[in-house]
């Protein structure tokens, strides 16, 4: 398992950067869990919930040390997806100013299999969590499509 970008310590067991624990886990015991909800839509919101806010933290950190300067961070983040295991990422800008996002390969989809809902819930969370960051603008997101939903796959759209 290549892990690169993130110090191990092996000492104590655990990976992180910039003083943040990270963890690696196969997408299908995460997505798993989504089974033991009563509904997979309150499963993927609460994931959409955390990774907003989490994900808002490390985009301030990123933002302080100057990583959103000099470029679109949507593009950055596209740019960083795939080496986190997130899929390979591709937005366009819409007529009216949306933004559309296209996700091969998504791990929240491929961990699940096969579902009535879209479930890739962490992506918005962290869409969300660009906009805010980055372009102190709150925006609206939404999953169109989604690979466990048979589409070939997930696509998202960003409201401004």
């Amino acid at each position: 398992m290549p892990t690169d970008d993130f110090p191990n310590d092996l000492a104590s067991g655990q990976i992180s950067q910039d003083g943040v624990r990270y963890l690696l886990m196969r997408p299908d015991v995460l997505m798993g869990i989504g089974r033991h909800f009563t509904s997979v839509s309150a499963f993927v919101s609460a994931m959409e919930e955390s990774a907003y806010r989490h994900a808002r933290d490390s985009f301030e950190r990123y933002k302080a040390a100057g990583l959103f300067s000099g470029g679109d961070a949507l593009q950055q983040s596209c740019a960083i997806a795939a080496r986190l295991g997130w899929g390979k990422w591709q937005s366009s800008e819409e007529a009216g100013g949306d933004i559309a996002l296209e996700v091969r390969n998504s791990p929240f989809a491929a961990g699940i299999v096969a579902s009535e809902v879209p479930v890739c819930g962490p992506i918005l969370g962290v869409l969300r969590a660009i906009y805010i960051t980055a372009h102190d603008e709150q925006v609206t997101v939404q999953e169109t499509s989604c690979c466990a939903q048979g589409h070939e796959f997930c696509t998202f759209r960003v409201m401004r």
